[in-house]
């Protein structure tokens, strides 16, 4: 069975790259519906958004350090 063009750039779409930056972005620097996380040393990470005019965030909380990390431990 054929596959229709839908399908065939479906299957040949990639996730965008997650960008990491040590300061936060400015609204010029970021496409609409781009993803950008943050890692300043006062802050911790933050997630920026970018939908319409808007930039958008949210601060993210470490839950456990990498050598404890098990399903289950947060």
């Amino acid at each position: 069975m054929a596959m229709t063009q839908e399908e065939r750039r479906m299957r040949h779409l990639k996730q965008d790259t997650m960008r990491f930056t040590d300061k936060a972005p400015s609204m010029g620097e970021m496409t609409e519906g781009e993803i950008r996380f943050s890692l300043s040393s006062g802050t911790g990470l933050t997630m920026y958004v970018r939908k319409g005019n808007k930039l958008w965030f949210s601060e993210l909380t470490q839950v456990a350090d990498g050598t404890d990390l098990r399903w289950g431990s947060f």
